[in-house]
């Protein structure tokens, strides 16, 4: 049997590689929340329906002063309204996952028993949207824009 002797200078490199990469870990987990967190604040507000896609239906654009709202607070509150009726009023999450595709995307969730359950979440140039998962073929997305 033979011994292999390992240098105290080749130790010191390996305790050196060994907390640079626990470093990366640990920055680019913080990363990830940050981005979270951002995405979780820039969808606080209220939005107005403007537009609905798929479910085998394709109607005209919700004109702006519609009155189909929600609103998403920063205590969890989700308000959907339709004009002046309350329609649901509950809690919501948004967690961040894979979607069927093996991309990560961010999921709404709200314990209303008639949807809004499990549903794609996005941002984009101003634009909020709602929708099934992207490999639901059938499915449909709902599109917001922000009101004062």
């Amino acid at each position: 049997m033979q011994w292999k002797v390992v240098s105290i200078r080749h130790i010191g490199y390996m305790k050196k590689t060994l907390l640079i990469l626990l470093l990366i870990s640990v920055f680019s987990g913080c990363k990830k929340h940050q981005e979270e967190n951002d995405f979780k604040k820039s969808v606080i507000g209220k939005w107005e329906l403007s537009h609905v896609y798929g479910y085998g239906i394709f109607p005209p654009p919700y004109l702006p002063g519609n009155g189909n709202t929600i609103t998403l607070s920063t205590d969890g509150i989700y308000e959907k309204w339709k004009q002046d009726t309350l329609v649901f009023r509950g809690i919501y999450s948004i967690k961040r996952k894979k979607d069927c595709d093996e991309k990560q995307r961010y999921f709404f969730y709200t314990n209303n028993p008639n949807g809004d359950n499990d549903t794609r979440i996005s941002i984009e140039s101003g634009k909020l949207t709602i929708g099934t998962s992207v490999c639901v073929a059938d499915g449909g997305v709902s599109s917001y824009r922000r009101i004062p």
